[in-house]
């Protein structure tokens, strides 16, 4: 064999030989790569998932959320007792009024979160599930919803029965009922019921009077609801239809006095109102003129309230002043001749009608206990119906 020979085969053996450790490098390489996997699958437990899961969010009754949670975030489930919203023009929150068999709750969220809510026309009356963030305010458990996905109906509100009506009768349902229409179009001040003129046709204002008579439509027709309100020998027919009734917190009863918000139209030649929205008809005293909600005889000018008096319930009566938000509440100042004190009025504690009857310039008693806020004399409402609006 030549030397020219030799070297060409020398050369070939070791181009083979390179190629042939390559090639068992890899096949090692994948060998090594199995073996990983499987040991790795040996590992885990059975069942397992590949990633570790989130904690998870405890779920309790509401009675077992104290101080304690504070900070946490914990789910929570019960039926929607009522949706309150924010008054117009307003820096305070939604408020959802929650119910389990330990007890009741609000949780609050702003327009955000109200925004994302799935089905909010159905809220109130359904079952629901959040999830809450735990905190206080003003020394007491708040409970605020971080996002409107993180609330989910699981058992809806049984159907009204104008809904189960149209249905037995193969007609469409009605549109939903709720409103949740934030604040009035009408001004501020309410009016008489004698004030109320065919003039004002088209045009929409708030009257308010005491309730006369309630005649719900027949069975089987399709006729709004007539309500009559008068004030001394005034009177003023209001009508609704059934969508609105069903939406009304508390429904108007024959003694009691109402505020409601409509737009006047004309009935046979005469001026009658007619309420579009079930939260604009509002309970303002739920007794009859001749027994008063706050016993006014008791009521002592604000400059004899004093330091001492602090822990004592106090009657006052005077002209509500510009109110000031607060998370969960509201204060008016009440003025009178002689003097001013600031009057707390919280959501928890306060029933929607006597909120919704409060306003700048109204003139009120009202019933509460004497505290101090910041070296400042205040009265806090007491809870139930501790506030009434006078002539």
């Amino acid at each position: 064999m030549t030397p020219n020979a030799r070297t060409s085969q020398i050369v070939s053996d070791v181009r083979r030989r390179g190629a042939m450790s390559i090639a068992t490098i890899v096949v090692v390489l994948a060998i090594l790569l199995a073996l990983t996997f499987v040991l790795n699958r040996l590992a885990r437990p059975a069942g397992a998932p590949a990633a570790a899961r989130a904690p998870e969010v405890p779920a309790l009754q509401l009675n077992q959320i104290d101080e304690s949670r504070v900070g946490a975030v914990v789910s929570i489930s019960g039926k929607v007792l009522d949706l309150f919203p924010p008054p117009a023009d307003s820096k305070r929150p939604y408020g959802l009024k929650l119910e389990d068999d330990s007890g009741e709750k609000t949780i609050n969220f702003w327009q955000t979160e109200y925004d994302q809510i799935a089905d909010k026309d159905i809220l109130v009356g359904s079952t629901i599930r959040a999830r809450v963030r735990v905190g206080t305010y003003q020394d007491k458990i708040q409970l605020k919803l971080l996002s409107g996905q993180d609330l989910e109906i699981v058992g809806a509100a049984p159907a009204a029965p104008a809904q189960k009506a149209a249905a037995a009768y193969g007609q469409p349902k009605p549109a939903a009922p709720r409103d949740f229409s934030r604040g009035r179009s009408a001004p501020s001040t309410s009016l008489v019921v004698g004030a109320v003129t065919a003039e004002l046709k088209g045009k929409t204002v708030r009257v308010r009077g005491r309730v006369d008579s309630v005649r719900p439509p027949a069975e089987g027709t399709q006729q709004p609801y007539a309500v009559i309100l008068k004030d001394g020998d005034a009177a003023l027919r209001v009508t609704y239809w059934s969508n609105v009734n069903d939406v009304i917190v508390v429904k108007p009863t024959p003694g009691a006095l109402f505020e409601m918000e409509g737009v006047v139209e004309t009935y046979q030649d005469q001026p009658q109102l007619k309420v579009k929205s079930g939260y604009k008809v509002k309970l303002v005293d739920d007794v009859p003129a001749s027994a008063p909600a706050v016993d006014v005889s008791q009521a002592v000018p604000v400059s004899a309230i004093s330091a001492a008096d602090k822990g004592q319930t106090r009657v006052v009566q005077g002209v509500l002043g510009a109110p000031r938000a607060l998370r969960g509440g509201v204060v008016y100042p009440l003025a009178d001749a002689s003097g001013a004190i600031d009057v707390v009025f919280w959501e928890s504690i306060i029933p929607t009608e006597v909120l919704g009857a409060l306003a700048e310039g109204v003139k009120v008693a009202a019933i509460g206990e004497v505290g101090d806020y910041q070296g400042k004399l205040q009265l806090k409402a007491l809870k139930g119906h501790s506030a009434m609006v006078l002539p």
